[in-house]
């Protein structure tokens, strides 16, 4: 019998590996919003229509030896958007370069049993459901600020991905019931030195433990997650998380708390969350420093009615995010001030469930600046990349989402 070729041996015998491809392209008319002058204060922006390429994903899923799962994506977004619009993310009038969004890799360490799962690589910390859930299974037209402020506060990055390891998995009781925890280590983007000694950045802890009653959400253990179960889910999940980093150059301590819910019955769908975030300053010269609290969070309803095998939702939901009118403290510790909320309210047709979906939204949104002067760059209502300090206006939008998978 002839020899193994060399390295054949350690080849395995299950692997597949299946490309997919994920676009969401938009058609906007914005209107309402506002620019700041610094000669003649807020002036009004023309309405404006455009049509975007807002998120495209492409990427590898690969599983092997029925315990090891990879996921490899990148993401080039926001083609054709403009910072005039009122929509959200930075512009690329003509293209965007192509860059490495997530990759990670899965293990189960107890074969069989999905109590323990360690996961390694670029990817989400397991906090916020918002930021957790991907952005073609939620049922609003656009992700939530409360993810913004959350991704920020938590990693210092607006894709909400750092290097990391983390531990994971489920205990399903026998009845209706069980429980899922996460405990995660992970390397936030670095902050800038304010001072005349570097002070590296900190890892950031974060744990989230979930209590599901009847339906779980998970047939199989995933960091992913889903929010639409088109009514073959009956049941409702109940998590808190928490969050700490340590000494970075923009804070000696960065905290956060949330909690979370999701809850799925026939045609109805509920989900929400709520995140108490904070950051102790650096001590200045005088050994004083402050302590800069912020909040954010959505909830989001929606009814689903059958159309032969296809679908229509209507959506509504409600964001908010607040801290104080105290916009020098904020940049002191990397965080943001005032306040600001939107309303989404929408239709969306399922074509293939997830898969494939058409969508018309309103998105109303509204900043209070309180005793900050105009021209502030307080949060995300007041600033947009491109365009500097405005008042952000709203948006009528179609959308369509596509989920293009290999098999």
């Amino acid at each position: 019998m002839p020899a193994p070729a060399l390295g054949q041996e350690l080849l395995p015998t299950k692997v597949s590996v299946s490309p997919y491809l994920y676009l969401q392209s938009w058609g906007i008319y914005s209107h309402g919003q506002e620019q700041y002058l610094p000669t003649e204060g807020y002036k009004a922006m023309p309405s404006e229509v455009a049509f975007l390429m807002r998120r495209a994903r492409a990427g590898l899923k690969i599983n092997a030896w029925d315990r090891v799962s990879a996921n490899v994506m990148l993401a080039f977004d926001q083609i054709g958007s403009s910072s005039s619009l009122a929509t959200r993310g930075g512009s690329a009038n003509t293209s965007q370069a192509v860059s490495l969004f997530d990759v990670q890799i899965q293990v189960q360490l107890i074969k069989d049993r999905p109590w323990l799962y360690a996961t390694s690589g670029y990817f989400r910390p397991q906090m916020g459901r918002e930021s957790m859930t991907s952005a073609w299974a939620v049922p609003s037209f656009e992700k939530t600020i409360a993810q913004n402020y959350l991704r920020r506060h938590l990693v210092n990055a607006n894709g909400g991905r750092a290097a990391g390891v983390n531990l994971s998995g489920t205990w399903q009781a026998s009845g209706k019931w069980g429980i899922t925890y996460h405990s995660g280590l992970f390397s936030p983007a670095p902050y800038p030195s304010t001072g005349s000694v570097t002070i590296p950045t900190s890892p950031l802890a974060v744990g989230r433990v979930l209590l599901h009653l009847g339906d779980p959400e998970q047939k199989k253990h995933s960091l992913g997650h889903q929010i639409q179960f088109f009514k073959k889910r009956n049941g409702i999940s109940m998590a808190v998380s928490g969050a700490m980093q340590g000494a970075s150059p923009a804070f000696s301590r960065s905290t956060a708390v949330a909690v979370d819910l999701l809850a799925n019955h026939g045609p109805w769908t509920l989900d929400g969350e709520w995140s108490w975030m904070n950051r102790q300053s650096q001590p200045d010269s005088a050994a004083f420093s402050f302590s800069h609290p912020s909040q954010s969070g959505h909830i989001r309803g929606s009814y689903l009615l059958s159309m032969d095998d296809q679908w229509l939702e209507i959506s509504l939901t409600a964001a908010h995010a607040r801290a104080p009118f105290d916009e020098e403290h904020a940049a002191q510790v990397s965080s943001f001030a005032a306040r600001e909320s939107t309303l989404d309210a929408g239709l969306n047709y399922y074509f293939h469930e997830n898969k494939l979906m058409l969508m018309l939204h309103y998105v109303w949104q509204g900043g209070e600046q309180g005793s900050l002067p105009d021209g502030t760059e307080a949060n995300e209502y007041f600033t947009q990349k491109g365009a500097g300090a405005i008042q952000r206006g709203n948006y009528l939008g179609i959308g369509l989402r596509a989920m293009l998978e290999g098999s």
